[in-house]
C-alpha cells in the first residue's frame, strides 16, 4: 500500500542486517517490536482485557474482509476480451493436480489459530458445550469467507496478476479504488496483530499446563494471585 516506504526508510536510516545472518530479517522491524510489546502489556493485565481486545480486533478484521470481498464481487471485470481461464495461461486447471495440492497446503495457514480455543478451555464456564460450538462456528465462518474472498479476487482481476504479498490491496489499487486500499492495508495490520496476539495468548497457558504436568519446572507455572497470570 505504501510501496515499501517503512522498510525502505528503516534501511536508509539504520541499515539492514548482514546477508550472512539468515535467521534475521532484512532490516530491524521496530514497528513489529512495538506491537509485540504493546500486546504483551495487554496480556499482563489479565484474561478479560485480552478477550475484549481480541474480540474488537476480530470484528474489525471481519468487517474489512467483508467490505473488500463485497467490493470485488459487486464490481467484477466486464471487458469483452477478458477470459476467466485463457488458454495462454494454462486454461481452467493451469497447474494440474500438484498445483491444487500445493494451493490446498497453503490454504492450511488460514486455519492456524484455532488452538487458542482449546488452550483457553479451563477459563470457559461450560467447556464441554462451548468448545465444540466455538470450534465448529469459527472454522465454518473462516472457510466461507476464504472461499468468497478467493472468488472475489479472481473475478476482480486476472488470477495470474494477483499479488502474492498483498492480494486485496494490490487488486484494489490496480482497479483504481484507492480509498479501499487504505482500509485493506489497515486490515492487514490488524490481521497480523490478531494472529500474533493469539499465539502470545496461547503460549503462557501451554507453558502452565506443561509445568503442571512436570514437563517444565514448577516455578514456570506460577500464577500471580492479583492478576491470575
Amino acid at each position: 500500500m505504501a510501496h515499501h516506504a517503512i522498510s525502505n526508510g528503516t534501511m536508509r536510516t539504520f541499515g539492514g542486517f548482514p546477508k550472512s545472518a539468515e535467521f534475521l530479517g532484512d532490516y530491524p522491524d521496530f514497528i513489529g517490536a512495538l506491537i509485540i510489546i504493546l500486546l504483551g502489556i495487554v496480556l499482563t493485565r489479565g484474561p478479560k482485557l485480552s478477550v475484549h481486545l481480541n474480540s474488537v480486533v476480530t470484528c474489525l478484521n471481519l468487517l474489512v474482509l467483508v467490505l473488500a470481498t463485497g467490493i470485488m464481487l459487486i464490481y467484477p471485470q466486464h471487458t469483452s476480451n477478458y477470459s476467466f481461464a485463457p488458454a495462454e495461461h494454462g486454461g481452467f486447471f493451469p497447474y494440474g493436480f500438484g498445483g491444487m495440492v500445493a494451493g490446498a497446503g497453503t490454504c492450511f495457514y488460514a486455519f492456524i489459530g484455532f488452538d487458542a480455543i482449546t488452550v483457553s478451555s479451563e477459563e470457559a464456564i461450560d467447556p464441554k458445550k462451548s468448545m465444540p460450538i466455538a470450534t465448529a462456528v469459527s472454522v465454518s465462518v473462516v472457510t466461507v469467507l476464504f472461499i468468497l474472498a478467493s472468488l472475489g479476487v479472481v473475478l476482480f482481476i486476472p488470477w495470474w496478476t494477483v499479488d502474492r504479498v498483498a492480494a486485496f490491496t494490490a487488486a484494489l489499487e490496480a482497479r483504481g479504488i484507492v480509498w479501499a486500499t487504505y482500509i485493506t492495508g489497515f486490515g492487514s495490520v490488524l490481521g497480523l496483530s490478531a494472529s500474533l496476539f493469539t499465539s502470545m495468548y496461547a503460549l503462557p497457558r501451554i507453558t502452565y499446563s506443561m509445568a503442571s504436568d512436570g514437563l517444565l519446572p514448577k516455578w514456570i507455572g506460577y500464577v500471580m494471585p492479583s492478576t491470575q497470570i
